[in-house]
């Protein structure tokens, strides 16, 4: 298999130079050929606010549906992505985040015989790879009975903290799509509104981050199945788990205004 890909590189190299590909729009496309032909999909620098994830030929899974007309809201100006999101259970993006904050000593992350490295560049630079290794795995956190499926979106930490002395502070953000639908949104003529909630989740108790996701997750889907009674359908738009706070979630739904 291996021969085979480095076959295809050779021969899409070989086809930029026939054609000429100087540009850099044409070194794109040479590029995303050469990712395709590998089992990868070119990345997306700026992806759109909800998108479909990308099956094994780098197509879209699906195609977004419309969403549900809203009205403007001053107070949620995101209003018609929240829309958008919720008419399309496959989607990604801004619309259904999971925010996970965890606080770290360096030597925790390391195997038994693996030792701190005394220099500070080196020991930055093991940092950084640790916390990478750790964002490409963040997706692994959220329970199969919460998401069908996630994509990481980005990783930050304190620069400041060394792991030595001080605690590393990390954030890991991913997208999802979930397990358990939306719902129905309501029928009819009516003006529709996205309304908006934050809730406080119970504190987990739990002394892994993977635990503390878990658990929130789960109490979250318990409080966004209490507004589907309520109102048909409800989504979780943003999750956000601390190291050492409670938990939070912010549900959203769709409903008629009032006197609509």
């Amino acid at each position: 298999m291996a021969k085979f890909i480095a076959l295809i590189g050779v021969i899409l190299l070989g086809a930029a130079f026939v054609l000429g590909v100087t540009s850099t729009d044409g070194w794109k496309g040479i590029r995303a050929m050469w990712l395709v032909a590998s089992g990868q999909c070119a990345p997306t620098l700026v992806p759109d606010p909800v998108f479909m994830p990308r099956d094994g030929g780098c197509k879209p899974v699906a195609s977004l549906k419309p969403a549900p007309k809203v009205k403007t809201n001053p107070d949620l100006p995101y209003a018609a992505i929240l829309a958008l999101t919720m008419a399309n259970p496959l989607a990604l993006g801004d619309g259904r985040v999971v925010r996970m904050q965890w606080k770290f000593m360096l030597e925790d992350l390391l195997e038994d015989a693996e030792a701190v490295p005394q220099d500070e560049k080196a020991r930055k630079d093991l940092v950084d790879r640790l916390i990478i290794k750790l964002g490409r795995d963040s997706c692994a956190m959220l329970p199969a009975s919460f998401a069908q499926d996630c994509r990481h979106r980005r990783t930050g930490h304190d620069i400041g903290a060394d792991g030595l002395t001080t605690p590393i502070l990390v954030e890991f953000e991913v997208t999802y799509s979930p397990t358990i639908a939306v719902g129905n949104f309501p029928k009819g003529n009516a003006s529709l509104s996205v309304f908006s909630e934050w809730i406080d989740l119970p504190d987990p108790q739990a002394s892994t981050l993977a635990a503390r996701v878990e658990t929130a997750s789960l109490a979250a889907q318990d409080a966004c199945a209490a507004k589907q009674n309520s109102f048909g359908n409800c989504m979780i738009s943003l999750l956000i788990v601390g190291h050492d706070a409670p938990p939070k979630a912010q549900l959203v739904w769709l409903a008629a205004d009032v006197g609509s």
